[in-house]
């Protein structure tokens, strides 16, 4: 599915640099610059890194998934995207914008330099609600695809277990902890960097602020797949056999890789 992003996104986007803004940005770009009194301001508190060597390695660590999510993207065949499943029916946290706010806690990591820690613990609140649904959903429906296969072998009908827990182990790691942790990891960075090297008077004040977070959000578009598709791929090598196994008439197919399609 290839659904345009710009409602959504775009609004949470100004709605956190609107935020920022009219709170205290305003006070610090032009009452505080002048006494040096903006270095007290939100902005690169993400930067006072303790251990740059510590630092360097989580990078390399997110590098490394990167790098291992590409390559099994690199061996899967290839994805077909439908806008509904095969009943026709429309899930609403896949094939609507209702699915956008799972990436709420990476553009939140993205502000993290320049917005209050609380407004970046509301992101992650969203996107968790959004997970916890979609799972929930996902148990729902399953639990009631299964029914007659369950009944037809006479066998207690538990779907819903398996369908849930599936959906919640791959959005969790898929779409909270893995990104999360990877933007949270390049924000620092880039905003560590910019004052190694001493940008802070090479730049304006502005593109010094906003430049961690900049690279930050053009980061998330490029981590998505790659991530989903590790994710999918260690679900399908650990989890998911047995879940299969343990619970055999249910329909679990469907929930298996639909996941991804609410990520992309």
């Amino acid at each position: 599915m290839h659904r345009t992003t710009t409602n959504p996104l775009i609004l949470f986007v100004f709605t956190l640099i609107f935020f920022n803004e009219s709170i205290y940005g305003f006070v610090v770009r032009n009452l505080s610059v002048k006494s040096g009194l903006h270095k007290l301001s939100m902005a690169h508190e993400i930067s006072e890194v303790v251990n740059p060597s510590l630092l360097y390695a989580q990078i390399a660590g997110c590098g490394g998934l990167l790098g291992a999510g590409l390559k099994v993207m690199s061996e899967e065949p290839e994805h077909k995207e439908t806008d509904e499943d095969d009943s026709g029916e429309v899930d609403i946290f896949r094939d609507t914008a209702v699915r956008y706010l799972g990436y709420a806690n990476e553009i939140g990591e993205a502000f993290r330099p320049i917005i209050p820690s609380m407004i970046v613990n509301l992101s992650y609140v969203v996107a968790i609600s959004y997970v916890i649904a979609d799972a929930v959903s996902k148990g729902y429906t399953c639990n009631r695809d299964s029914s007659e296969n369950c009944s037809q072998n006479e066998a207690k009908n538990f779907c819903a277990v398996p369908a849930t827990l599936d959906v919640l182990m791959f959005q969790m790691l898929a779409s909270i902890v893995f990104p999360g942790f990877t933007i949270n990891r390049w924000v620092t960075f880039v905003s560590f960097m910019e004052e190694k090297i001493g940008l802070q008077n090479a730049l304006p004040l502005v593109v010094y602020e906003y430049l961690p977070t900049a690279a930050g959000l053009a980061l998330i578009p490029l981590v998505v797949k790659p991530l989903d598709s590790l994710v999918e791929k260690v679900l399908d090598l650990s989890v998911r056999p047995i879940l299969v196994k343990n619970f055999p008439f249910c329909q679990l197919e469907p929930i298996f890789g639909g996941e991804r399609d609410a990520r992309e």
